[in-house]
């Protein structure tokens, strides 16, 4: 078993989520409530304003941040994996699923697990570098879902971490 962190010292538990993903690997939350004096703190007093665009993130004083294109070889195995599986689907005449497509399903799942936890920790990990260099942070509110539905830059948006809906 893997923690992510310590529990503070003077800790009260509260409930605890279980969670098993398609992968199954199994999550547990613990709700704690505890006083601490650790704060993350900004190195400077800046304000400064998010443009999410499709291929970059604009800044307002004028930085802009290249969206990673390492999910594009992700993307192609994703693909691969499901036209593999689909086609495993295709052949069976019985509604029982042979071990070869559980395997299959199996390493789709993974890959999309992975997949979520890159995009996931790049845009923590942006959040974090910009908050910062600035105190004050203001974004724009975004219909992700409704751009999702755009036929054309559907995929696009979803590839440049936009939004956490894809």
């Amino acid at each position: 078993m893997k923690m992510h962190r310590e529990f503070p010292d003077g800790a009260k538990f509260g409930a605890a989520t279980i969670s098993k993903t398609a992968s199954g690997r199994y999550f547990v939350s613990i709700v704690t409530k505890f006083n601490t004096k650790e704060k993350i703190l900004s190195t400077h007093d800046g304000i400064v304003g998010v443009d999410l665009n499709i291929k970059h993130i604009v800044l307002s004083d004028g930085e802009k941040i290249q969206v990673p294109r390492t999910l594009e070889t992700l993307e192609s195995r994703k693909r691969r994996l499901q036209k593999k599986m689909q086609r495993q689907r295709d052949m069976q005449k019985s509604e029982k699923r042979s071990n070869n497509y559980e395997k299959t399903r199996f390493r789709l799942a993974k890959l999309h697990e992975r997949i979520r936890f890159q995009r996931e920790d790049y845009l923590h990990k942006l959040a974090l570098n910009i908050y910062r260099k600035n105190q004050v942070v203001a974004m724009e509110t975004l219909n992700v879902k409704g751009m999702m539905k755009k036929p054309k830059t559907g995929k696009v948006n979803c590839v440049s971490v936009m939004g956490k809906t894809c």
